[in-house]
C-alpha cells in the first residue's frame, strides 16, 4: 500500500539495494547525492553567470559541513535531495521555463511526498520577491504551472491509490504541526532504508 509514497526516491535507490553489504550501497547513494547536489549548484551558478561559480559551490559544501547538514545530505533519505529539486524549481522560475517548473513540481511530489506543498510555497515566495522587490510585472503563469504540477501529481496519486493523502493528513501533518510548535518531532529517522 502507499505505492506512490516517495516513489521516485525508492526507484533511484533500487540499484543501490543490489550492493552487498547493503550498507555499502546506501553509503554510495549518499555520496552520489551530495555529488549531484554540488553539480546542480555549480551548473545553476554557471548558467546565471555568477563569477567564480566553482568557488561558491565549494563554499556551499563548506557551509553544509560546518552547519552539520552535510551528514543529512549524505543520508539515503528522500529529504536529502529535495532541496536540490527546489533549487531547480527556482532556477526554472528565474529563467521563465514554465513547463520545466511544472515537471519539477510534479516530480517533487513523488520524490518527497511529505512536503509536497513546498514547490507551491517556493513559487509563491518567488512571486512575492519578483513582484514586490524587483517591482516588475510578474507573469502569473510562473506561479500557476508549479501549482498545476503539484495538483496533477496529487490527482494522479489518487488514481494509483484512492485516498492517497489520508496518510499525509493522518500522520505527516500532525508531525509537521508538532515540529512547528515544539521545535522538534519524535520521528524515527532512516529506518526505512536500513535492514532491521
Amino acid at each position: 500500500h502507499l505505492i506512490y509514497y516517495n516513489f521516485l526516491f525508492y526507484l533511484a535507490l533500487w540499484p543501490f539495494s543490489l550492493f552487498s553489504p547493503l550498507v555499502l550501497g546506501i553509503k554510495v547513494f549518499g555520496l552520489l547525492s551530495i555529488a549531484t547536489a554540488l553539480t546542480v549548484v555549480y551548473t545553476i551558478l554557471r548558467r546565471i553567470r555568477v563569477q567564480q561559480a566553482f568557488f561558491w559551490s565549494v563554499y556551499f559544501l563548506v557551509v553544509l559541513a560546518e552547519s552539520g547538514l552535510l551528514v543529512r545530505f549524505l543520508s539515503a533519505r528522500p529529504f536529502a535531495l529535495a532541496p536540490v529539486l527546489l533549487l531547480l524549481l527556482l532556477y526554472f522560475l528565474y529563467r521563465e521555463r514554465r513547463y520545466a517548473a511544472f515537471v519539477v513540481s510534479f516530480a517533487y511530489f513523488y520524490w518527497h511526498t511529505a512536503t509536497f506543498f513546498l514547490p507551491v510555497l517556493v513559487s509563491f515566495g518567488y512571486f512575492v520577491i519578483d513582484r514586490y522587490a524587483c517591482s516588475k510585472k510578474f507573469d502569473w503563469r510562473l506561479f500557476i504551472w508549479p501549482c498545476a504540477g503539484t495538483t496533477a501529481a496529487v490527482v494522479m496519486s489518487y488514481f494509483i491509490f484512492p485516498g492517497a493523502l489520508s496518510y499525509l493528513v493522518g500522520i505527516t501533518l500532525p508531525v509537521l504541526i508538532d515540529a512547528a510548535v515544539s521545535g522538534g518531532a519524535g520521528v524515527a529517522e532512516g529506518a526505512e532504508v536500513y535492514g532491521v
